[in-house]
């Protein structure tokens, strides 16, 4: 049976979205055999993840069959239905997804995102195509980027890190260190910074309240986790860009965080009275690349991809 053109169009719009946001080099996007799928691709970060997608749009007798491809599917990490947001359709999907919690399949489930959309949709509208292609950048970003490729980094984990106080730039070059060389008592993180291990203490609680360092593996040697690795590729990548113009996904990955890029003027106080965090990110990057010589370009991650064994260990240089 022949698909729709919303059908064609939605599938579309999901899967050059997912391509889109891999510009920011932040994952790797590689399209695969779709099989029996609308849309099938792998993303690749700290590991792969297979996707794969169908999209109902007319056929509601293609429900059970359309989950039952998904959840059974053994290869995919990251199930996706994008479905047509009409009663019946959603009374049918929560019927067959409910025989599906009783069965052993149940464990499978966490894998599947459904995302209703517009019922009223008709491609070719350039209205109605701008809505789709909103509705599903925001869900790529909050239900597969966000919730899965990246470790659910929010904008309060930022404004956190970004609210550390004293020195500007010691936060920068501390979550360096950590992933450079790792971390062995504040005495040798002192002279690797060269700043007081008061003033280091101070600073420890911001990193591990934000997330971006974290300190429950090793006990009370923090270390660089995966959420903190992404926010310095996402500034790296800033950096990069600078004074711009910036890519449209990190545009829009910078704003969800609170950060977007934005003339102004800088000074010690207006950081305090902005609206955003992004006067803050600035203010910190300055401190960071004078006060402590934080190269973002040169950044390594070696002693983030560690094992454990190796981080009760790590090498020190001398």
């Amino acid at each position: 049976m022949a698909e729709s053109a919303e059908h064609a169009f939605i599938s579309d719009t999901f899967n050059r979205t997912l391509e889109a946001f891999s510009n920011t080099r932040l994952y790797t996007f590689r399209e695969s055999a779709r099989k029996a799928f609308d849309f099938s691709c792998t993303l690749t970060r700290d590991l792969s993840r297979p996707l794969v997608g169908q999209t109902l749009w007319k056929h509601e007798d293609g429900i059970d069959k359309d989950l039952r491809h998904l959840i059974l599917d053994e290869e995919s990490k990251i199930k996706v239905y994008l479905c047509r947001d009409l009663l019946k359709t959603r009374a049918r999907v929560e019927d067959v997804l409910a025989d599906f919690r009783q069965s052993s399949l149940s464990e499978h489930l966490f894998k599947l995102r459904v995302f209703w959309l517009p019922p009223d949709f008709e491609a070719g509208n350039d209205s109605h195509e701008a809505i789709i292609r909103h509705q599903i950048k925001e869900a790529v970003y909050n239900d597969i980027l966000l919730s899965v490729v990246f470790g659910n980094i929010t904008a309060a984990d930022v404004s956190t890190f970004l609210l550390t106080p004293g020195y500007p730039g010691v936060n920068f070059a501390v979550l360096r260190t950590l992933s450079e060389e790792g971390f062995i008592n504040y005495p040798w993180l002192s002279k690797r910074i060269g700043v007081s291990t008061s003033k280091l203490r101070e600073t420890m609680p911001y990193l591990l309240g934000s997330g971006f360092a974290s300190s429950k593996r090793m006990e009370s040697m923090p270390y660089l986790t995966k959420k903190g690795r992404l926010f310095l590729e996402i500034i790296r990548t800033f950096s990069q860009q600078s004074p711009g113009p910036f890519g449209t996904e990190l545009l829009y990955l910078m704003s969800k965080l609170n950060i977007q890029p934005r003339s102004i003027q800088l000074n010690r106080d207006a950081r305090d009275h902005e609206a955003d965090s992004f006067p803050s990110l600035l203010y910190h990057l300055e401190g960071a690349t004078r006060e402590y010589g934080v190269d973002l370009n040169s950044l390594k991650f070696s002693f983030e991809e560690r094992t454990l064994r190796d981080l009760a260990q790590p090498t020190v240089q001398p």
